[in-house]
């Protein structure tokens, strides 16, 4: 059966990479599912009163960061990235990376 055929590590990263660019593009999971994005609303019903006062007024005024070691040389890290990249665009944050040398070798 050729679809069971083993491809080399070259072919399956370059096949990788163009569908985790595709994924990226359209704000979707490396499956291409739509993230399934969860509402304040279900974060805020497990928050005490306490807890809410620390809560900004406005969305605008949530700054955040997410920290990754994550490499884009392997269809794992690829996966991952397009995870991180449609959770955050589905909570309707606008993500800026960063990458190093490293990541592209």
């Amino acid at each position: 059966d050729v679809s069971k055929v083993e491809r080399p590590d070259a072919v399956n990263l370059e096949w990788a990479r163009k569908r985790a660019h595709i994924a990226v593009v359209e704000g979707k999971y490396f499956n291409r599912r739509e993230p399934k994005g969860g509402r304040d609303e279900r974060l805020f019903k497990v928050l005490d009163k306490h807890e809410r006062q620390f809560l900004p007024a406005s969305a605008d005024d949530l700054h955040f960061a997410v920290v990754s070691a994550r490499r884009a040389n392997d269809e794992d890290g690829l996966r991952n990235i397009c995870l991180v990249e449609a959770q955050l665009r589905a909570a309707g944050a606008t993500p800026v990376w960063y990458v190093d040398a490293a990541s592209f070798l």
